[in-house]
């Protein structure tokens, strides 16, 4: 079995938390086949994979490997059709149900990672789809809580709500400092205590942030209207990363299946109005240490990349009876 990288040549930040999974699985029995970098010949890379996009095509399986792969965006999935590929879809367009089903069919088996998007692919037919969550990576699992600086960050895009009850609890109170992205997408951050404190567009810069952080708020992306994906929700790789970090989490998210199977009630209330927020926010703020270390060790436990390995690996035995 092996799992495919394109980390020599794709470098936006949003690919490192895949590199970091696929090294678990290397050290899980996968062989990690990195593909090389291209850089020579990257305009004939561009238009290979223009054509394929025209083209089309389906995915195949040589009935001997298994070459995973991991899938930003299903939008592209024709980069990777012709080749020998069991897909892990990430970013999952719902418009794209109906296709995604077609062009996987020769599959024994592909995955995705919004379970409401599995639901859809089943309703569509698809025999072969099988829902994996998302995870955090066995190297962030120390059981060391971090030295916290800052007391509250909601990182990457702001969820509206989220952002209007910590701006009210930071008038409420003016000495607590909130850290928050100035526009979505732009990666640079602002303090209600000290203003601009700079841009972090590496995976070591935020994870350094994040740690410094006791609370950090957090939103699946479909809540509040933050983004439209056609009625479907998940539950996104902050959530994981602060638990990582021990920050205390409140959040805005969806109660569906993909929330339950991870148990993410246990470390993240849902919160629904203005004073069950500034409850919880007074309480972890005023709290010494950190409180729920055992209940953030066994979520861990059960939500690292390992232990996902582990699902895939009886799920695969499964599809083979």
């Amino acid at each position: 079995m092996n799992i495919i990288s394109e980390r020599n040549y794709c470098l936006w930040p949003s690919y490192h938390v895949i590199y970091e999974w696929e090294d678990i699985f290397a050290q899980n029995g996968f062989n990690l086949v990195v593909c090389k970098n291209g850089l020579p010949d990257r305009t004939v890379r561009r238009i290979r994979n223009y054509i394929k996009e025209k083209l089309g095509g389906t995915f195949r399986y040589n009935g001997r490997t298994y070459n995973f792969r991991w899938i930003l965006d299903a939008k592209v999935y024709r980069r990777y059709t012709g080749l020998n590929t069991i897909p892990i879809f990430l970013d999952f367009p719902v418009h794209m149900v109906e296709e995604i089903n077609r062009v996987t069919k020769e599959l024994p088996f592909y995955w995705v990672t919004c379970h409401d998007i599995y639901l859809k692919l089943k309703e569509c037919g698809s025999k072969n789809v099988l829902f994996i969550p998302l995870s955090i990576s066995d190297k962030y699992f120390t059981g060391i809580v971090p030295e916290k600086k800052i007391d509250v960050i909601q990182f990457g895009r702001k969820n509206s709500k989220l952002h209007e009850y910590m701006m009210e609890y930071c008038r409420r109170n003016p000495e607590t400092e909130y850290v928050y992205q100035t526009e979505n997408g732009s990666l640079t951050y602002e303090s209600t205590i000290r203003g601009n404190v700079g841009k972090f567009d590496t995976r070591k810069e935020y994870f350094q942030m994040i740690s410094s952080c006791r609370v950090s708020l957090v939103s699946s992306p479909g809540m509040d209207n933050s983004r439209d994906f056609g009625g479907i929700d998940f539950i996104t790789p902050r959530f994981y990363e602060s638990a990582a970090n021990y920050c205390y989490m409140i959040g805005r998210y969806a109660d569906n299946q993909e929330a339950k199977s991870i148990g993410i009630d246990r470390v993240c209330p849902n919160v629904s109005s203005y004073e069950e927020f500034e409850r919880l926010m007074g309480s972890y703020l005023n709290s010494e240490g950190f409180t729920q270390k055992e209940a953030f060790d066994q979520f861990l436990r059960e939500n690292v990349t390992s232990a996902r390995i582990k699902s895939m690996a009886e799920e695969m035995k499964k599809m083979a009876k």
